[in-house]
């Protein structure tokens, strides 16, 4: 396989926000009238789906889309980048076409980059904002490939989630996937802890 593109989420693979995303989306479900949820909970049925989606199966409206997006930005200080971030971006920049890929919608994306000033590695930016639907559906996937000109089949996702590896696998792209949980190999789907292992990954 001949790589052309990288592609990379953001949430959980370059920024570390799942916190601010827990306290956020918690903040926002008891605002509306519901009960709060664990972090547990958290991750196991909201982390990785885009936030309408999860907003829509709790029965909220869009207000509490807002409210949530407001909430999160508000905490922006609470995320961190992952170690090695930037020299990933820089060196996959230098050899791929590089770009972004998120359900978190448009606003929001475009503040965490410029809050870590991640602009200059990306080539393109596709955010829930974008497509009709988010990952798992691979519209996000097959929107930047086409802004990057690169068949999908030469395109590597760098996500963390299932919803990643669904999208991916429909797009007809390859995944790797960023987890301290998992080992090395899940489903077929090769593993990293760390960032930086992928840039030997994407070598072979």
């Amino acid at each position: 396989m001949r790589v052309r593109a990288v592609l990379f989420d953001l949430d959980g693979v370059l920024v570390d926000s799942k916190d601010a995303w827990y306290e956020a989306f918690n903040d926002t479900i008891k605002k509306f009238g519901l009960r709060g949820i664990s972090k547990e909970e958290f991750e196991e049925k909201y982390w990785g789906p885009d936030l309408r989606h999860n907003i829509d199966e709790l029965g909220l409206s869009e207000a509490a889309v807002e409210y949530c997006l407001k909430r999160q930005l508000e905490l922006i200080d609470r995320m961190r980048l992952f170690p090695d971030v930037r020299g990933v971006l820089e060196t996959t920049h230098q050899k791929y076409k590089t770009g972004l890929v998120t359900n978190t919608p448009k606003r929001n994306t475009l503040k965490i980059i410029e809050h870590f000033r991640l602009g200059k590695y990306l080539d393109v930016v596709v955010t829930g904002d974008d497509v009709s639907r988010g990952k798992p559906d691979p519209e996000i996937i097959l929107k930047a490939c086409a802004a990057l000109d690169v068949d999908p089949a030469e395109t590597v996702l760098i996500g963390d989630t299932e919803s990643d590896v669904e999208a991916a696998r429909r797009a007809g792209c390859f995944v790797i996937l960023k987890s301290e949980n998992l080992g090395s190999n899940a489903g077929g789907v090769p593993v990293v802890r760390r960032l930086s292992e992928i840039l030997v990954l994407l070598e072979k």
